[in-house]
C-alpha cells in the first residue's frame, strides 16, 4: 500500500477558501512558504521578473571555503550551462567536531532544484536546506510544521510591492 504524503494543502483542507501554494518546496526541503487565496498577488510573487528574493540556510558536510562562498556569489553554471548566482552568501558556522558547515544564501530566482543545483556546482555537498525568507517575511519562531496569517502591515507591504510594480510597468 502507497501512503500518500502530506502536502502544504493538507493543512487547509477544512478551509471554505481555495488556498494554494505561492511556489514551491522540494519534499526534502523545510521552511517558509506562502499560501494564499489571491491569484493575482501570487501569479506577482512567484513570477521571475520581479526577482523576489529567496533566502535559505543550508546544512553541509565539511568546511566551505571563502573561495566556495565567493563563487556562489560571482556565479556558477547550472542546467546546461546556465550562469546563476546568489545575492548573498555567507558562512555562518562552522564545527570542527561535526565536520559541518550552516551557509546562509539569497537567490531571486527559483528554477528546480535551484539552490541545490548551485551548491553541487560550487562543489558542497548539501546535507539539509530550509527557506529561513521571502522578501521580509522571516520564519522566526514558527515551529516545523505550523503556519501563521500573515500580520495587516505584511500583507499590505506585499501589495505595495505589487502595485508599485505594475505602476512601474505601465508607465
Amino acid at each position: 500500500m502507497i501512503q500518500k504524503k502530506k502536502n502544504s494543502c493538507w493543512f487547509f483542507k477544512d478551509s471554505d477558501l481555495r488556498v494554494y501554494p505561492v511556489g514551491r518546496l522540494d519534499f526534502d526541503v523545510s521552511g517558509a512558504l506562502i499560501m494564499t487565496n489571491d491569484g493575482e498577488l501570487a501569479n506577482f510573487i512567484m513570477h521571475p521578473r520581479y526577482e523576489f528574493r529567496k533566502t535559505y540556510q543550508a546544512l553541509c558536510q565539511g568546511k566551505v571555503s571563502k573561495y566556495q562562498i565567493k563563487e556562489l556569489m560571482t556565479g556558477v553554471k547550472i542546467d546546461d550551462e546556465y550562469l546563476t548566482k546568489a545575492i548573498y552568501a555567507n558562512l555562518i558556522k562552522y564545527d570542527p567536531d561535526k565536520d559541518e558547515s550552516i551557509i546562509e544564501l539569497t537567490i531571486a530566482e527559483g528554477r528546480k532544484h535551484h539552490v541545490k543545483k548551485m551548491l553541487i556546482a560550487a562543489d558542497i555537498y548539501l546535507q539539509k536546506l530550509k527557506r529561513t525568507q521571502i522578501e521580509f517575511l522571516t520564519i522566526n519562531d514558527i515551529e516545523v510544521g505550523k503556519f501563521r496569517e500573515l500580520k495587516t502591515h505584511e500583507v499590505r507591504q506585499l501589495y505595495g510591492m505589487y502595485k508599485s510594480t505594475k505602476t512601474k510597468e505601465k508607465g
